[in-house]
């Protein structure tokens, strides 16, 4: 038993290791790319604003009528301040979702060289099946000496999938299983593939029984048949 709740340890040690790897790697690869952009683009235009937009969703699952959390990241890599920064995300039809916190649109007065800010909101999905995110728009000034606006799109955010509540207690039900199993049955047709052959081996097992049964009663109905006969004779 000790050694059985070791390997579990060892196995959600990993997979925690595992997630805060690829979270590190991202945020990396981010500041990275970031880093690099500011610094071509402060080569060209060293006194005006660059902003560049990442639009995400926080969860990882999303399900009908729970609240997810949509997030806007700005980053400005010029040698300027950004002035008068217009957010607009219009892409949530308000048939399918219902917002619950926060705004689709947002203002932000400066950003300064160098800095970042994020933005969210909250909504609730009224409907399950897949969605396609579009990307953001910002409308911003480059210089803070001149009206001249200048927009930024975010790149397309990946697709996203809504569960309904029954892929919800789906999905639970084949977590639940998989660290029960230590990982060894994770989809539904690993579980379905272990059930049919547990019910041919129960199948196995119980016929095997009711055949050895079949033959202890008809065996004791020779003797008893054997028994009889002889009693008649005496």
């Amino acid at each position: 038993r000790i050694s059985g709740n070791q390997n579990k340890i060892r196995i959600l040690s990993h997979a925690y290791l595992c997630r805060m790897s690829r979270s590190l790697f991202l945020t990396l690869l981010i500041a990275s790319v970031v880093a690099v952009a500011r610094a071509d683009y402060l080569d060209e235009t060293p006194d005006r604003a660059q902003v560049i937009i990442r639009k995400r969703i926080a969860e990882e699952h999303l399900t009908i009528g729970e609240p997810f959390t949509v997030k806007i990241d700005l980053f400005n890599v010029g040698g300027s301040a950004a002035h008068d920064i217009k957010i607009a995300d219009p892409g949530w039809e308000v048939h399918f979702f219902e917002k619950v916190l926060g705004n689709q649109v947002q203002k932000i007065d400066v950003l300064e060289p160098g800095a970042n800010h994020t933005h969210s909101f909250t909504l609730i999905p009224k409907a399950s099946g897949p969605i396609i995110p579009i990307p953001v728009t910002a409308v911003y000034r480059p210089k803070g000496d001149s009206e001249d606006t200048k927009i930024a799109n975010s790149a397309d955010p990946p697709p996203a999938y809504i569960r309904s509540k029954y892929e919800k207690i789906k999905m639970d039900a084949l977590n639940a299983g998989s660290y029960a199993t230590l990982g060894m049955l994770k989809t539904q047709g690993e579980w379905q593939a272990f059930l049919s052959f547990t019910a041919v081996v129960t199948i196995l097992i119980v016929g095997n029984q009711m055949t050895l049964k079949a033959k202890a009663w008809h065996k004791q109905r020779l003797q008893n048949a054997a028994y009889e006969s002889l009693f008649k004779e005496d």
